[in-house]
């Protein structure tokens, strides 16, 4: 059977934001775990050197698409595009937004800084909210990257990410609830990492120069491995999995 025969047989997942962090370490993840898969990796733009990493294979299929979610005229053509290709997963990871104080100068035009708050807004919360409500009756189950530090504690200098992150974990509590009263379509979930070692965390971060005593910053190639155990444990249905901001050195017992 030809390669193209047999991937169209394959289950097709979809890693929304998967070209960076943990999105990326999650990928390397699922394919040594779960090979016989359909991977979708989506993200604003990829480079050539990414892309090499993940490709086709003998009983594996992976497909590059570039889309840009915080473009709200995109949403629409996306979501018909999953389901065309009978997507049973979508894993989302994207998410981030400007760091600084919220308040502009006093000027007198309006500052262009509005647009990365938007554009914070749109990524965080906003299209996943709207995949959420289109996608409960089309996907098998959806799993969405929320943050163990953002979405139950301020944070200065983020308050946009923050707020998305609080909204976000906020609407999965709230779809989940209803499922509770047999209102659900899917299997919804929220997993919410710390700080980990990778490049969306600036090398001057205080978590990494300053955590707290006993304590370091998670490794993001365990925390892949913990999505993976915990998005195909089907006793974890409408479940959510809070980690801790920090890894301790200490050894359990």
């Amino acid at each position: 059977m030809e390669l193209a025969d047999q991937t169209n047989q394959l289950p097709a997942v979809a890693f929304l934001g998967a070209s960076r962090g943990l999105g990326h370490q999650v990928l390397l993840s699922w394919q040594k775990s779960f090979p016989g898969t359909k991977n979708i990796r989506v993200a604003r733009q990829f480079k050539k050197m990414e892309t090499s990493i993940f490709e086709s294979r003998e009983n594996v299929e992976v497909l590059n698409w570039e889309v840009d979610f915080s473009k709200q005229e995109q949403w629409a053509g996306f979501l018909e595009r999953l389901i065309s290709h009978k997507v049973q997963k979508i894993f989302y990871f994207a998410g981030g937004g400007p760091y600084g104080g919220y308040a502009t100068k006093q000027t007198s035009v309006p500052s262009d800084k509005w647009s990365s708050q938007i554009w914070s807004h749109h990524v965080s919360f906003l299209f996943p909210a709207f995949l959420i409500h289109h996608g409960l009756s089309h996907f098998q189950q959806m799993v969405f990257v929320g943050s163990s530090v953002a979405e139950i504690r301020p944070d200065p200098y983020a308050a946009m990410y923050c707020a998305s992150k609080h909204g976000l974990k906020g609407l999965i509590q709230s779809v989940q609830k209803e499922a509770e009263q047999g209102k659900g379509f899917t299997d919804l979930r929220l997993f919410s990492p710390g700080y980990m070692d990778t490049d969306l965390l600036p090398k001057n971060a205080w978590p990494r120069i300053n955590p707290p005593e006993g304590e370091k910053i998670h490794d993001p190639g365990q925390v892949a491995q913990i999505f993976c155990d915990f998005v195909s444990d089907a006793g974890q249905v409408n479940q959510n999995m809070p980690m801790p901001p920090f890894q301790s050195f200490l050894t359990p017992g």
